[in-house]
């Protein structure tokens, strides 16, 4: 199977800009979220980290406050300059899109917050420079480079970049290809819950591409995929279906609710 090496879309990007939010964001019961925007305003105004992303996150999600975009990138700002990577991260992602920072995207911009961010051991920043260098896209076009981003942050657990290691390795997109470390990769992201590994490995157990054919898997596998909205996932799932009885369709969702098979 050819599965196309895709850099982050735009729905994606901001996906990750809100996800970014919600870590960087003190959690309900903080002291932080317990306070008053005037008072989130004047700590983050004497340097208080946590005040400043806590109104980037509000200001982002219109959380308690309208949503403003620039907003959002002001208080971000402040965090990101006093070398805050999460800051870093949702700053640069902003950038990529250009919510916030002039409604036009700026790629350069983005990739030197995001590299900021990564020296901090943010995955999801080596992640995004990893797209961004094996595209092109505010730097020159360098697959060694990319790689190297998407290894390290693989090695440290991100599930996404594991998916990613999995698919260039299944390509040769920069490397020999090699079917056993692109299952090995893959697997590592399908036992963390990515949609497009369990997708994969779905498709893999179905087709016997490398993996014995085994429709039980293969469905389990894409069942998964798809209670994440993973498209793909749906049509496939409908065709392993078709090559099942309704007892062995039953058994094999009874199986993924089971606790320890997920």
């Amino acid at each position: 199977m050819h599965v196309a090496v895709r850099i982050v879309g735009f729905l994606l990007v901001l996906a990750l800009s809100t996800a970014s939010f919600a870590v960087a964001a003190p959690t309900d019961d903080s002291a932080t979220s317990r306070k008053t925007i005037a008072e989130l305003k004047k700590d983050a105004e004497t340097g208080v980290i946590t005040a400043m992303l806590a109104l980037g996150n509000m200001y982002f999600l219109g959380d308690g406050v309208p949503q403003d975009y620039e907003e959002a990138a002001k208080w971000t700002r402040m965090a990101a300059e006093k070398g805050a990577p999460d800051a870093q991260l949702v700053l640069g992602t902003m950038y990529l899109t250009g919510h916030g920072v002039g409604n036009k995207p700026n790629p350069q911009e983005a990739v030197r917050w995001l590299t900021l961010a990564a020296r901090e051991n943010s995955y999801p920043a080596m992640y995004s420079l990893g797209n961004m260098y094996q595209q092109g896209i505010g730097v020159p076009k360098d697959l060694k480079q990319s790689l190297a981003y998407f290894k390290k942050a693989a090695d440290g657990g991100h599930a996404r970049s594991q998916t990613m290691m999995g698919i260039i390795y299944a390509q040769g997109a920069g490397v020999p290809k090699d079917n056993e470390k692109s299952l090995d990769w893959l697997f590592k992201a399908a036992d963390q819950g990515d949609p497009e590994a369990l997708y994969i490995v779905g498709f893999r157990h179905y087709t016997g591409d490398g993996l014995p054919k085994d429709n039980t898997r293969a469905y389990q596998l894409l069942y998964l995929a798809a209670l994440q909205g993973y498209g793909d996932a749906f049509q496939l799932l409908q065709v392993v279906s078709n090559d099942m009885t309704p007892e062995q369709i039953k058994k094999a969702e009874a199986e993924v609710a089971m606790p320890g098979n997920q």
